[in-house]
């Protein structure tokens, strides 16, 4: 199974957020609304055929607003606009419905019909875990424009690849806006583009000429071109632009006017203007570290030559778990030299520790192969789970070789492990057993509460199970296997005259 971050934990809402085009009127975005309602409708029609019940309880529809994320919360900073809508839903009990949200959000998205002027959609279905976006590639550089080439060439890839969906990024075009540059009549006229900038501000926005104090207020007296001279394109051609000298001359004569688009935001990194790609996906389907290492082998070295003033680099769920992958390590390192020096000190041997602690990799397959019956990626709980195993899988190894010790001082070394095989056997068995057994009701529970603890389960009940037969069969022959080596490690010590008496048994 793939590794991950904190596992993704469906949800019992699920919550549809769209965003529209800046300047998108409000009617667009309710006939994406209805779009995305009449979906909903036919999704519930498709499972009812399937005999299957219908998964949704109740339905909340929001025009301007996106008040909900995957459920309800309490936030005064909800954005408002009129690109923005939702839809949001809650879902029967898990119990009682045949698919996880993840699925039926799957079934919804993929009867949606085009959206114009649709940004982005994003579909709300996780009530904790996993990340908001499946990919999330970062592009930073200063030439915005160069940079929104190069996340067409990106968005344009992902698409071809299978399960992934929703392809955004967060480079896009603002409100229709005019842009007024100075140009050489300008120039000669000795106009500057802050004095431009100075004088239609004056003429549109208005130059304060007075302050008139009415009872407790103050009223700011404005000075302006009149309203009819404010509402036309052509009015602003005409607008008459005055020289140092007293000079009159009309703006288009001193300057260049286009149209063009602003930027609505503009995000910046370490001082660097970012571009983001960033993509959903059907983890079923889609191999997102496949995915990654497909884009970072094959497709980003040619377009780091074709873009060579800007970085590529993947952030959000992949960055954050390649921080937490190496905390992990060095936190798993320290946990072992512990576990090591808190053996090594009560059996008074070097060796002996390494012994006992020979089960720990079984353990960890045996939590793989449990991850991989459940279907359940590898993540940050699971993790924990894992190092919990570590230090109750050596439980049932100290036992052994600890009444092996004890046994090889009245009989032959071949004699105690038969013995202690014998002897430890039912208490080996039955305690795994009883753990296993008892973490058997959280691996098949079905409530979202369970969810989070489901990782941990596995990886430790499985892992006890697996490494108890390892116990018993492999650690009586590596403690014989042990014995025989320091013989012999002894024997040619002796003959090399290295030492002259066999050391104390370690």
């Amino acid at each position: 199974p793939s590794i991950r971050g904190v596992p993704p934990v469906p949800s019992d809402y699920i919550s549809v957020k769209i965003l529209m085009q800046d300047g998108v009127p409000a009617e667009t975005t309710q006939k994406a609304l209805a779009e995305v309602e009449r979906a909903r409708l036919e999704t519930i029609d498709y499972l009812i055929e399937q005999k299957e019940p219908n998964p949704f309880r109740y339905v909340m529809k929001t025009m301007g607003a996106q008040p909900f994320s995957g459920g309800p919360r309490e936030n005064a900073d909800i954005a408002t606009g009129s690109n923005r809508g939702e839809i949001s839903v809650e879902l029967i009990k898990s119990e009682d419905r045949t698919r996880s949200a993840p699925q039926i959000s799957a079934l919804w998205r993929e009867r949606i019909g085009p959206l114009p002027g649709l940004k982005q959609l994003f579909f709300g279905d996780v009530a904790a875990g996993g990340s908001k976006t499946a990919i999330d590639l970062e592009i930073a550089g200063q030439d915005l424009k160069a940079m929104g080439v190069a996340a067409d060439l990106v968005k344009k890839k992902l698409a071809s690849y299978e399960g992934i969906f929703d392809v955004t990024d967060t480079y896009s075009g603002g409100k229709r806006e005019m842009k007024i540059e100075i140009n050489a009549n300008g120039l000669a006229l000795g106009l500057t583009q802050a004095d431009l900038g100075r004088q239609i501000r004056q003429a549109y926005y208005g130059e304060e000429i007075q302050r008139i104090q009415k009872e407790r207020d103050e009223v700011k007296v404005m000075l302006r071109y009149p309203l009819k001279d404010r509402k036309t394109l052509t009015a602003l051609h005409d607008l008459r632009v005055r020289t140092s000298s007293g000079v009159e001359a009309p703006l288009s004569e001193v300057a260049t006017i286009t149209m063009g688009q602003g930027y609505p935001t503009i995000k910046r990194s370490d001082r660097s203007r970012i571009i983001n790609v960033q993509t959903s996906a059907n983890k079923d389907t889609a191999k997102v570290p496949l995915i990654e290492r497909d884009l970072e082998l094959n497709f980003l070295p040619s377009l780091r030559e074709k873009f060579p003033n800007s970085r590529f680099t993947f952030v959000g769920e992949k960055k954050e778990q390649e921080e937490s992958d190496s905390g992990l390590a060095q936190a798993g390192g320290i946990c072992l030299f512990v576990i090591y020096a808190l053996l090594a000190i009560p059996f008074r041997s070097y060796l002996q520790p390494f012994l006992i602690m020979s089960v720990i990799p079984f353990g960890l397959i045996g939590a793989v192969l449990g991850h991989f019956l459940f279907g359940l990626p590898l993540s940050q709980l699971s993790h924990f789970g894992l190092v919990a195993l570590t230090g109750v899988v050596i439980n049932d190894s100290l036992v052994l070789v600890h009444y092996v010790n004890q046994r090889a001082k009245e009989t032959t070394l071949l004699e105690a492990t038969r013995l202690a095989g014998m002897a430890r056997f039912r208490a080996i068995l039955l305690t795994s057993l009883t753990t296993f057994v008892g973490l058997l009701p959280i691996l098949f529970e079905r409530s979202l509460q369970a969810q989070f603890l489901k990782p941990m389960a596995i990886a430790i009940g499985f892992g006890v199970l697996f490494a108890t037969f390892i116990t018993l069969l492999m650690v009586p022959c590596l403690y014989l296997i042990l014995e025989d080596l320091k013989k012999i490690g002894t024997a040619v010590l002796l003959k090399l005259g290295i030492i002259t008496n066999a050391p104390i048994e370690a």
